[in-house]
């Protein structure tokens, strides 16, 4: 996942998911450094809508279901 902002552009990995004390945590590194997420229900419930409006579900459901093509 690249994430951009005014200032500057850096890579994140995620690479562990967890629920602690109510709240999704993805845990993985950015750039270089380790980072933490924080995801509450109604920011989660706030993802799924955006992610399942019709401009987006296409994507979102290809996404979900299609394997990634053989590179040969």
């Amino acid at each position: 996942m690249r994430i951009k902002t005014s200032q500057l552009k850096f890579d994140l990995r995620i690479e562990d998911a967890a629920v602690d004390q109510g709240a999704l945590v993805l845990k993985g590194v950015a750039s270089f450094l380790p980072c933490d997420v924080c995801i509450t229900p109604p920011e989660a419930r706030h993802l799924l809508r955006l992610m399942f409006r019709r401009e987006t579900l296409g994507w979102t459901l290809r996404a979900l279901f299609t394997r990634p093509r053989d590179p040969s």
